[in-house]
């Protein structure tokens, strides 16, 4: 299990945001265009979240990796303390090898500046 912690202000903005990367995850598969058999591939997917559901995660490709990026996708009005539990799944030849739970600790602040 991995940890991670974050701070953030209040986001008195009540329009719609866009969404934010707050975290960064990174594996060790490598990513490739076009599944190849037998490959290793990951699955992201929040365990356990805020009751807003504020945040959602996303696959993505970077200098030929495959890594997660939680975001947050709704305004928090602080202050709070909120836990996103993020599972990353490595998936080969259709079934989980293995998992790795990451752990967020999020705060945010009350204030707005």
């Amino acid at each position: 299990m991995q940890f991670v912690v974050c701070v953030y202000q209040t986001n008195r903005n009540f329009k719609l945001i866009l969404p934010s990367d707050i975290v960064f995850l990174r594996t060790v598969a490598p990513a490739n265009p076009v599944p190849l058999p037998g490959a290793t591939d990951v699955f992201f997917d929040i365990l356990a979240t805020d009751d807003q559901q504020s945040f959602d995660v996303e696959k993505r490709s970077h200098q030929g990796i495959i890594i997660g990026v939680v975001r947050q996708v709704k305004p928090i009005i602080g202050p709070r303390d909120l836990v996103v539990n993020v599972a990353m799944n490595y998936v080969k030849s259709g079934v989980i090898s293995h998992r790795n739970i990451v752990v967020i600790h999020v705060f945010v602040s009350e204030f707005w500046f």
